[in-house]
């Protein structure tokens, strides 16, 4: 008997700190407060629109890499942590929506984690992808903002988070 009670504790403390942790999570990712106003962070580039194509349409190219707008597919992707690339037409959406597209070009397996557990901070406003195409090892993009960097940094993608999520033509990120 004293085995189910303590069992049954256990289980019911474990239950309380996820409930806690959730909601730390869910705090944590509601970007500036209201009133807040934060510098937008990284280079602006202009706007390239926002029209829907077919998947494999030809269209113009784009003006940064990887793109911060611009003719993109009808789907937007996951929001998630992916080991391969997808196409830029589809994150395209997903920044149109307001979220942040993390990309690396080259990580190691301490930074895919790294990466794998922002996004998962995030998750309701972050996806993370390869992207051999990068010029610099990681990239942030927003609608119309990017900001590259040689080595991923929590403090300045959570800063670049903060001031560009939901700066979009639909904003929708969490």
């Amino acid at each position: 008997m004293n085995f189910f009670k303590s069992t049954t504790g256990i289980v019911i403390g474990a239950a309380v700190l996820v409930l806690i942790a959730g909601s730390l999570a869910f705090f944590l990712d509601k970007g500036p407060e209201p009133g807040e106003k934060l510098e937008p962070l990284g280079t602006e580039y202009p706007d390239q629109g926002n029209a829907h194509i077919q998947i494999g349409a030809a269209h113009e190219h784009y003006n940064s890499n990887p793109p911060t707008s611009g003719p993109h597919y009808a789907n937007a992707a996951t929001k998630a942590f992916y080991e391969e690339s997808l196409a830029d037409e589809q994150l395209v959406h997903n920044l149109e929506h307001g979220e942040i597209w993390i990309s690396y070009k080259e990580a190691g397996e301490l930074i895919k984690q790294e990466l794998r557990s922002f996004q998962g901070r995030f998750r309701g406003s972050v996806v993370v992808t390869s992207r051999p195409q990068n010029e610099k090892n990681i990239c942030l993009a927003s609608w119309r903002r990017l900001l590259c960097l040689d080595q991923f940094d929590q403090a300045v993608a959570q800063n670049f988070l903060r001031a560009n999520k939901n700066h979009s033509p639909e904003p929708m990120a969490r």
